[in-house]
C-alpha cells in the first residue's frame, strides 16, 4: 500500500536535505521520511528492521533519489526498485550532483522519471529548487521506458 503523501527523501547532504524539506513544505502537505544512505532505503522501502511499522513508516507516493549515497549508491536503489516489482511503479526523481551522461541514461533506463543536476554551491539553491518545482509533482505510475531524462 503507497501512501499518497510519504515522500522518501534519500540524501546524505545535510544542507540538501534541508533545502528539499523547504522546498516540500512549500509545495505540499506530505510526510517526509529521510534516510542518509542506500542502504536505508532498501530496508525502508522493504519494510525492514527499524522500518518494519508501515504505520510510522508508509511506502511512498514518491523518492527524491541522490546517486552518491554511502553504502548502496542511488543507481543500485533504482536496479533494486526494479527488481521488485511491488515497489517499481513509485515514481523516482533523481536529484544528483553527477551530470555524467552515463550515469543520467543508467538512472533512465532504470526506471527515474526525472533526472536534476544539483548546484555545485549554495548561491545556485534557488535555481534548482525553482527546477524541482517545475517538476513536481513527479508523474505516477510511469513505465521505465517513458521516463524523462532532464538536465537542469
Amino acid at each position: 500500500m503507497i501512501e499518497a503523501k510519504t515522500i522518501l527523501v534519500a540524501e546524505d547532504d545535510e544542507n540538501d536535505i534541508f533545502f528539499l524539506q523547504r522546498l516540500l513544505s512549500r509545495v505540499g502537505d506530505y510526510k517526509i521520511q529521510i534516510v542518509r544512505n542506500g542502504s536505508q532505503a532498501i530496508h525502508y522501502l522493504a519494510g525492514d528492521g527499524e522500518f518494519h511499522d508501515r504505520h510510522a513508516f508508509p511506502l511512498p507516493c514518491c523518492i527524491i533519489l541522490d546517486l552518491g549515497l554511502p553504502q548502496k549508491d542511488g543507481l543500485e536503489i533504482l536496479a533494486w526498485l526494479k527488481a521488485h516489482p511491488q515497489h517499481s511503479a513509485i515514481p523516482v526523481l533523481v536529484c544528483s550532483g553527477s551530470a555524467l551522461p552515463d550515469h543520467m541514461e543508467r538512472a533512465q533506463n532504470l526506471g527515474a522519471v526525472s533526472f536534476l543536476t544539483k548546484p555545485a554551491d549554495l548561491t545556485q539553491m534557488s535555481s534548482f529548487m525553482d527546477r524541482v518545482k517545475k517538476h513536481w509533482p513527479p508523474p505516477q505510475n510511469l513505465a521505465p521506458h517513458r521516463s524523462q531524462n532532464i538536465r537542469a
